[in-house]
């Protein structure tokens, strides 16, 4: 049964839902050895103390061109209550979710892969 429930509408027009359940389970890891120091860069993603560099995703740098043309385009509106400059501030906020959400799937797959 959950204790939270929380409904939000974000600025891209998207609804998430958050569930805060209290879960009984003991769900403790096994101990390891094993210790990695990790460096976040600005040339790579990050670099571990093992030596491995992980570079940056390259599939942003066409969401980042898009978003300077979107907010460009924004900003031109003279009118902060006209209905064109609300459909530019909403298509700036849809590019903002999509590099949010590339960003994310990225550093899921990174951190789950098996390689």
């Amino acid at each position: 049964m959950p204790s939270t429930i929380t409904v939000r509408l974000e600025p891209s027009g998207r609804w998430s839902v958050s569930l805060r359940v209290n879960d009984t389970r003991d769900l403790k890891l096994k101990p390891i050895k094993k210790q990695v120091g990790v460096d976040l860069g600005i040339t790579s993603l990050l670099t571990t103390s093992d030596g491995e560099k992980v570079a940056n995703p390259k599939n942003l740098q066409k969401l980042h061109k898009k978003l300077r043309l979107a907010q460009k385009s924004l900003d031109r509106k003279p009118d902060k209550k006209s209905n064109n400059y609300h459909k530019a501030r909403l298509k700036v906020a849809k590019i903002h979710a999509k590099i949010k959400d590339s960003r994310l799937d990225y550093t899921h797959k990174r951190a789950y892969s098996t390689d």
